[in-house]
């Protein structure tokens, strides 16, 4: 017995050694391999570079559907039935949809009806013209969404936006009806200025007056009381989150690539395009303000600039599932196989992947737009008080100027006009 059992502990004593000495041998040849490997890239002058998937979290927990979450849209649900159920009536626009309104001129000492109506339509011009140079001409841009990475799911990738899909923005959406809504102002201001001098009011006036055709005012009215909330909502998240998230990606990006520097791509903010998107939305519309026509803002239509941002989410979120921006990955140049990285969307805080994090994003997009237009509403009605709106009675002829405090009311709306860019623009880093 005592043979056989050192038989056996020879044996395994042997089967050990060899299978130390093979495993010697693996990695004798490992190191071997490696180091013609990365000999011959010394000699050829490449580095060896491992290259990662540009994935914000792992694979394994990345989400494919896109969906908010049940919560999110429960709650959307409610905010909608209940916005639905209290929009402003017909007669409520009306009383506010009127020429006298939407043709005053606030200063009319220095600003007469037609050169209101000028003004308007060049800013509109400016506005469509960019709009369409966007969608028709130049070659789109590329973005990169700043998920937040403790929450978010989704891959981190760049995304393209070109042709109309570059109308899929807040920011282009929010320009686009400030376009329209100034081409139109502008419009009736020069219509009624030539017309309501005649006796018969002209054919175009009568036309626009008829009662079936009332909607051409409504519409007007309700485009600028879009038009200014909106701008300012825009440039003050773009101030305000959008630009320091940008500028903390890109110095993380920098760090990162701190030894190759060429690899890290600066935020493109401060170019003419998201100049004029980003601040000059805004300044347009506090000059309509304060300087232009000073057309109120009914605090009672309030659930309509609420409702229309709601369906904006709706339609984010729609796009970020089935349209991806217009980004699909492709393995290699020579595969006509396209990959989907998922959903993707152009806001991180539209992210739908982080929970209850979605919701309050919701909710704290909404509160704001309601805040500024509240802002709004007060804020010409502060402004009107001050004798600014004398004069105004729509002639154009400049008969308001009984109005003793017209100058210091002039420089009280300058005044706000300057405070108002300073708090919500941003133009450098």
């Amino acid at each position: 017995m005592t043979t056989i059992l050192r038989n056996r502990s020879n044996n395994s004593t042997k089967d050990e050694e060899k299978d130390n000495e093979e495993n010697k041998m693996r990695i004798n040849t490992a190191k071997a391999v490696s180091k013609a490997v990365a000999g011959a890239s010394v000699a050829a002058s490449v580095p060896v570079v491992v290259t990662i998937p540009p994935t914000s979290t792992s694979t394994n927990n990345k989400i494919q559907s896109g969906i908010p979450p049940w919560h999110t849209i429960i709650l959307l649900l409610i905010i909608l039935i209940l916005l639905i159920g209290n929009l402003p009536t017909t007669q409520s626009l009306d009383d506010y949809a009127t020429l006298q309104i939407i043709t005053k001129t606030k200063f009319p000492l220095y600003l007469s009806m037609k050169g209101l109506g000028y003004l308007r339509l060049l800013i509109g011009g400016i506005a469509l013209s960019l709009t369409l140079h966007l969608c028709l001409l130049k070659d789109g841009w590329e973005l990169m969404p700043n998920y937040l990475p403790k929450y978010t799911k989704l891959q981190h990738v760049k995304l393209r936006l070109q042709g109309f899909g570059t109308l899929c923005p807040f920011t282009s959406i929010s320009w686009f009806i400030l376009g329209i809504g100034f081409v139109l102002r502008g419009l009736l201001c020069l219509i009624y200025v030539n017309y309501h001098v005649s006796e018969d009011n002209g054919l175009i006036l009568n036309y626009i007056l008829q009662e079936n055709n009332s909607w051409l005012l409504r519409i007007t009215f309700i485009l600028w009381e879009l038009t200014g909330p909106y701008a300012v909502l825009t440039s003050s998240v773009v101030k305000y989150v959008i630009w320091p998230a940008a500028l903390r990606s890109q110095q993380i990006q920098s760090n990162s690539n701190s030894n190759s520097p060429n690899n890290s791509r600066k935020h493109n903010l401060a170019g003419y395009r998201n100049q004029l998107q980003h601040n000059w939305n805004s300044i347009f519309s506090l000059l309509e303000v304060t300087v232009f026509g000073g057309i109120p803002v009914c605090l009672y239509h309030i659930t309509i600039p609420i409702l229309v941002g709601c369906l904006y989410m709706i339609l984010t979120w729609l796009l970020g599932i089935y349209y991806h921006f217009g980004y699909n990955n492709k393995t290699n140049s020579k595969d006509t196989k396209k990959t989907s990285v998922g959903p993707q969307y152009i806001y991180f805080f539209m992210d739908t992947s982080m929970g209850i994090l979605t919701t309050y994003c919701m909710v704290g997009l909404l509160f704001a737009m309601m805040t500024i237009y509240l802002f709004f509403s007060v804020i010409i009605q502060i402004l009107d008080t001050g004798g600014g709106s004398g004069g105004g009675s729509g002639s154009g002829s400049g008969s308001g100027s009984g109005d003793n405090d017209t100058e210091d009311s002039l420089i009280v709306n300058i005044i706000f006009l300057i405070i108002g860019i300073l708090v919500v623009c941003r133009f450098r880093d």
